[in-house]
């Protein structure tokens, strides 16, 4: 199946000193989509990450682009801030595409749930995905039925449905951060690439320090 993730352009929306403070202390590589980028293509997935943020993308090329791919499923994924991105581009896919599904997940659905799970989502994860989402690419692929996948938000008969699932997560082993979609050189000629420490390896545990912050970023 043919997977596309999509990272939106989100600090252009703010302006002036916002806008530089969020550009340089708030953004990132979308390591958490190359995580389960890598997970999917583990699982024999075809999968390709656009990041509208490092190319400076507007809603509506991401879009163009995006379909211009022919996908069977996108994927995207958000904190509280640029949640409303999302679902607007999420809007967008589907006035162009309907049959598209679209799946979130991140912090803020994490934290909202039913509350944010807009109709332009087709499906959403709660907490940690990397065992789900292998699960609903799978059970999607084969038209089965997904409501025995635990943290995935739904819609059955036009109604919204969870099983909730404990917040567990242990790292997947021989998975892989995919690396090759992420735009490298692009994010150090913005001059806004985080500086990270490799303190694992790529095939099993990675872990990163962040040198703006003591704590450690899986």
């Amino acid at each position: 199946m043919k997977v596309l993730m999509l990272f939106p352009a989100w600090t252009g929306v703010y302006g002036g000193l916002i806008r530089y403070f969020a550009r340089r202390s708030s953004t990132w590589p979308p390591l958490n989509l190359a995580l389960l980028a890598g997970i999917a293509e583990k699982h024999g997935h075809e999968v390709e990450i656009i990041d509208g943020e490092v190319e400076g993308f507007s809603n509506e090329e991401l879009v163009k682009r995006a379909l211009s791919r022919k996908p069977d499923l996108i994927a995207m994924t958000a904190t509280s801030p640029f949640f409303h991105i999302n679902k607007t581009v999420a809007e967008l896919v589907k006035q162009q595409a309907p049959g598209i599904p679209v799946a979130i997940g991140g912090p803020h659905i994490t934290i909202m749930k039913e509350k944010a799970f807009a109709p332009a989502f087709d499906f959403a994860f709660v907490s940690e995905a990397e065992e789900s989402w292998p699960q609903l690419l799978e059970q999607y692929e084969a038209g089965k039925d997904v409501s025995g996948i635990k943290g995935l938000i739904y819609r059955e008969h036009g109604q919204v449905k969870i099983l909730m699932k404990s917040i567990h997560f242990q790292s997947p082993q021989g998975i892989c951060f995919q690396w090759s979609n992420i735009n490298w050189a692009r994010w150090k000629a913005e001059k806004i690439l985080p500086q990270y420490k490799q303190c694992g390896d790529v095939h099993g545990n990675v872990f990163s320090a962040h040198q703006r912050h003591s704590r450690l970023l899986r």
